[in-house]
């Protein structure tokens, strides 16, 4: 059997109570990118999901991403590097595998 490491946090509860309670819902809701996250929030760089996963989530315009889901303990790091910026589309579908990947991790 192998032992596992303590577990310690490294990011203040504080922190990311912080990113995942303040930020104004509504100024979200009125800009442009509500439909990324229809349930979500941003603050201070990081984007709430609104996954009911408590995921954050940090986003390049060419397709970088930083995907933390406490939920199954994940956090996934994308490089890339598209041609063109804020690609809608291309946006769709790195949230749906992420969320998936992120996802498929619980039952590990």
């Amino acid at each position: 059997m192998v032992a596992r490491p303590t577990a310690h946090a490294v990011i203040p509860r504080d922190w990311i109570d912080d990113m995942r309670t303040n930020g104004d819902r509504q100024a979200w809701m009125d800009g442009n990118f509500a439909d990324m996250f229809e349930n979500g929030r941003y603050r201070s760089c990081w984007y709430d999901v609104g996954d009911g996963r408590g995921t954050l989530a940090a986003v390049g315009i060419h397709g970088q991403w930083l995907w933390a889901d406490p939920q199954s303990r994940v956090v996934i790091a994308k490089t890339s590097s598209r041609a063109d910026a804020s690609d809608d589309d291309a946006t769709a579908l790195e949230v749906a595998m992420l969320s998936q990947i992120a996802k498929a991790y619980e039952t590990l």
